[in-house]
């Protein structure tokens, strides 16, 4: 069976094919947050505005800022025969740093910088997942080919609207990790946010379908609001490298052609990549997979110029030919 979704049409019908194909673990998962099964069955507006999360929370604020999203989210929830409302709770809760076993906010790294095996030095952009085979990881790859935007392929969980981590058929790639520097509540802290802004994961999706380059993703990520303690990496074909700070509901953006940018909730990781790529500032597989030796970790290796997702165990041998690779 193929592991990638494809996701095509508006919004609402790109949430349709991920409803569908993933409705026994979305239930599964609003089950076990303490959310309810079933939904309206009559065509009615009260659904999107009312309720304590749709009314005036967090749910709220997805629907006025990121209507493309808020309407994907319709869709999953439609096909997979649970409420808006319920998956909007979902969301609030795995973003909000109170269950760190969430996979969205799970302690990941994610890194920018060259290839190494290349002169003319292409970027990268890698990001970490939990779980020591795709197979028995809760990820899925999915396609997605909106009737307005870009292309894109990309990794996310069954039931999220938005990518963690993804590239586009323009070359940009962006990826998203918590970091571990403490802020308010935690890890990820997006529930110390009094004005309810939505977390900051839904900006990789919005790069990714409406952007061509660098200068676009970070205009964009300076206006939306945002919240969480995460930083996303953004690289694209042109070679220009960013990272981008959320701290609550701040936005930092460094300089717009680091040579090597790296953020995340696993200090000891994060030192060991610090140390053996920072002074090369160049990424390899050879030497990722030197770094991870003994550690059950999966990979993201997104290539700008390539346009290519891949996922990849640490311990992999370079020529060994395992990934599951995604080209646009």
């Amino acid at each position: 069976m193929d592991p990638v979704i494809e996701c095509v049409g508006d919004p609402r019908a790109m949430g349709h094919c991920q409803g569908l194909a993933h409705r026994a673990v979305i239930q599964q998962h609003i089950v076990a947050s303490g959310g309810k099964l079933g939904r309206s069955r009559w065509p009615t507006l009260a659904a999107l505005t009312s309720g304590r999360e749709l009314g005036r929370g967090t749910g709220r604020e997805v629907i006025r800022h990121y209507t493309h999203l808020a309407e994907r989210m319709a869709g999953i929830a439609r096909n997979a025969d649970v409420s808006l409302a319920s998956l909007m709770e979902l969301f609030k809760q795995s973003t909000s740093g109170a269950a760190p076993e969430d996979e969205l906010v799970a302690a990941a790294v994610a890194v920018g910088a060259r290839a190494s095996e290349d002169a003319n030095g292409d970027p990268l952009v890698v990001r970490t997942l939990r779980g020591s085979s795709f197979e028995h990881s809760p990820w899925v790859l999915r396609r997605s080919r909106p009737e307005v935007g870009f292309a894109s392929a990309e990794i996310t969980l069954p039931w999220l609207a938005t990518a963690v981590a993804g590239i586009n058929a323009a070359g940009v790639a962006v990826a998203m990790a918590p970091r571990a520097a403490s802020y308010g509540g935690g890890v990820n802290a997006g529930a110390v946010n009094p004005r309810n802004a939505p977390h900051a994961v839904l900006l990789v999706q919005e790069c990714l379908q409406r952007f061509e380059d660098i200068s676009g993703c970070l205009d964009w990520c300076r206006k939306r609001p945002r919240s969480g303690n995460v930083s996303l990496i953004i690289a694209d074909a042109a070679g220009h490298l960013a990272r981008i700070e959320v701290v609550g509901t701040l936005c930092r953006i460094a300089e717009l052609d680091p040579d090597f940018a790296l953020d995340g909730a696993e200090p000891k990781l994060e030192q060991d990549l610090r140390r053996h790529f920072g002074d090369r500032r160049q990424l390899d597989l050879a030497g990722l997979a030197s770094v991870g030796e003994s550690m059950d970790r999966l990979a993201v290796w997104l290539e700008p110029r390539r346009r290519k997702l891949s996922i990849r165990s640490f311990d992999d041998d370079a020529s060994a030919g395992k990934a599951i690779e995604i080209a646009l």
